[in-house]
């Protein structure tokens, strides 16, 4: 939109979702490039999942892609790194807890990584993601992350705390990052539960299934 004028142009980095309507959890602006987040596949004409950076002037994409692990709802940039903050659980490949600060913004792909991750694939605590996709339909994948090696229960319950999945049942896993596939074609809709223990911490999130 022209600043002075108010007309619409012709700028349109034109985000899609593959499987519905796309929307942006946020904006940052930062001299000629402007960082985008949201449910997104596709940004500015170029394959990007979720996190992008396109051209201020011209809408397309910049070749950068930090590779976020879930959504990115807040950003900022200072100097020579891009701090992100979200329901994220890994970003440049690593894992994290929420928050990551991302160095060389706008650079290609293989250069996008995040910083102050102890260990590489290793988060300094244990991490359990959203389910993606969420909502479900046929199924869905829960990620987790690990900082040291331990035994690992997963269950899924239901709301009024009946157990409807064991997905692992105090099964030694190693330090990193780990997906579990879940079906859930056989589910009724509703809101479920799932719950990782491992290394005497307990965390739980929510999922939901559709029909």
């Amino acid at each position: 939109m022209n600043a002075v004028s108010g007309a619409v142009t012709s700028w349109n980095p034109g985000p899609y979702y593959v499987a519905g309507p796309s929307y942006s959890y946020a904006l940052a602006v930062d001299g000629p490039h402007v960082y985008v987040s949201g449910l997104f596949d596709f940004l500015g004409g170029g394959r990007r999942i979720r996190v992008g950076v396109v051209d201020a002037t011209t809408g397309k994409a910049v070749d950068w892609d930090p590779h976020a692990g879930y959504d990115v709802q807040a950003f900022a940039v200072c100097g020579n790194k891009v701090y992100a903050g979200g329901d994220l659980w890994a970003i440049g490949g690593y894992p994290v807890n929420g928050f990551a600060a991302i160095f060389d913004p706008v650079r290609p792909v293989r250069r996008a990584r995040a910083v102050d991750v102890a260990g590489a694939g290793v988060p300094t605590s244990m991490v359990l993601a959203q389910s993606d996709p969420n909502p479900a339909r046929g199924g869905t994948s829960i990620r987790f992350a690990l900082p040291t090696a331990a035994p690992v229960t997963l269950t899924v319950y239901d709301l009024q705390g009946r157990c409807i999945a064991s997905l692992l049942d105090r099964e030694p896993q190693s330090a990193g990052v780990h997906d579990v596939r879940l079906s859930t074609s056989s589910w009724p809709a509703g809101c479920y539960l799932y719950r990782l223990q491992a290394g005497g911490e307990v965390v739980t999130r929510k999922m939901v299934v559709l029909r």
